[in-house]
């Protein structure tokens, strides 16, 4: 595998930063013009987008099978990307992701986000979930249970010790509310993507499992920069 950083030039992130901040469909498309450099017929990367303090795109972070040359577009770094890992390794790590959880409806399967998804719960439930915590609160609470989920499944954990019926800092992991990408495509329905960082330290439980989802992603979204986890040495 290779990870890739990907620039340009100040002015062309500036004259498409409405496009990076709310036009998931475009930046996929931009992505994808990349690797079709290589003639991929499937997806097969991940990719990170990193905004500065004003939104504003610092670079790209791409991982992929092939080393791709840069365009009269993009300056692209290159490194080979195979970290030697262990059971144990205490990793920080970032992950930009699409928290869903998946219901059957009328025998299909959709999906909801799971933030929105417990506000509708607290709505049903007729109770004011603000006259008991905030949304910030709230949002910190769901994620870190997704994320806790998600380590069980993928060989890590955030050795999540919780304290009371709802928490609202951990001391190893911090969660911003990330964007919503508007995705417009010319052949399915528009969708939204709201999306959450996770920043913190892990422990490296199964190593296979997290290799698998180091190299393959987690969650959904992958086509539109979610699910790449970014780890160095903690």
């Amino acid at each position: 595998m290779f990870l890739h950083k990907i620039t340009a030039d100040k002015n062309y992130w500036y004259r498409h930063k409405s496009d990076y901040l709310r036009n998931g469909y475009f930046i996929h498309q931009q992505i994808w013009n990349l690797v079709r450099q290589e003639q991929q017929k499937s997806r097969n990367f991940l990719f990170h987008i990193d905004y500065d303090a004003y939104k504003n795109v610092k670079h790209i972070l791409l991982l992929s099978p092939n080393n791709l040359q840069a365009t009269s577009k993009f300056l692209i770094e290159s490194i080979e990307y195979n970290p030697l890992l262990s059971q144990g390794d205490k990793l920080r790590f970032k992950l930009r992701a699409n928290p869903i959880i998946k219901r059957k409806i009328d025998n299909k399967q959709k999906e909801f986000n799971v933030v929105i998804d417990e506000i509708e719960n607290y709505k049903k439930r007729e109770i004011d979930y603000l006259q008991l915590f905030s949304l910030d609160e709230l949002i910190y609470d769901v994620g870190i249970k997704w994320l806790m989920r998600k380590g069980e499944q993928h060989g890590f954990t955030i050795n999540y010790e919780q304290k009371h019926e709802i928490t609202f800092q951990h001391p190893k992991v911090i969660i911003g509310n990330g964007l919503e990408y508007q995705i417009k495509s010319e052949t399915k329905p528009e969708f939204l993507i709201r999306t959450l960082d996770f920043e913190g330290q892990l422990i490296i439980t199964d190593i296979d499992k997290f290799k698998t989802a180091l190299y393959q992603g987690i969650g959904s979204a992958k086509s539109f920069g979610c699910g790449l986890i970014l780890i160095k040495r903690a």
